[in-house]
């Protein structure tokens, strides 16, 4: 849910504690913060595939498949052998496999070159498990949320994708 409001609201700066905690986690309303972690090195290694097969080179990832794009999410459910009528829906989730991050990033990089569109990402804390070695390039915790939620982050996930893939 998005709360009581229509979209996400954009913050330039890092709310204080206070704020975060009152106006977005309380009611459960999203928002997306810019200039929060100007100084991790993430920001500018990241941006460069090179780095990132460089440094994840030996890492398995999970990839997940699907044909639009789209996963955990309600889609058509295809009655043509079924007594249901045609305009039944169905939550279908992605196919996980798991392979070598550079061709994991080859997949999600180069969209064309199959016929199904791939992202990376896997919840229960992927990004201290799957992803670890990227772990130097950021803080182990952002201290204004920490602040805020009272405790360390539970999980921490990563999400890698390109335009043809979207959350639900």
């Amino acid at each position: 849910s998005l709360g009581n409001s229509g979209g996400v609201e954009r913050l330039d700066s890092p709310p204080t504690p206070l704020q975060f905690l009152r106006d977005f986690v309380s009611p459960n309303k999203p928002c997306v913060i810019s200039n929060a972690i100007p100084h991790w090195t993430a920001l500018s290694s990241w941006s460069e595939n090179s780095y990132l097969t460089r440094t994840l080179s030996s890492a398995h990832v999970s990839v997940h498949l699907t044909p639009n794009g789209r996963a955990d999410a309600l889609v058509p459910l295809n009655s043509d052998d079924l007594a249901s009528s045609s305009s039944s829906l169905c939550f279908a989730s992605a196919h996980v496999i798991r392979m070598p991050f550079p061709e994991a990033l080859n997949l999600i990089v180069n969209p064309n070159s199959t016929k199904y569109v791939a992202y990376a990402q896997q919840q229960n804390d992927c990004f201290r498990s799957e992803y670890s070695a990227l772990a130097p390039d950021c803080e182990a915790h952002i201290p204004w949320a920490t602040e805020a939620l009272g405790c360390l982050p539970e999980a921490v996930n990563l999400w890698i994708g390109n335009h043809l893939s979207e959350t639900s």
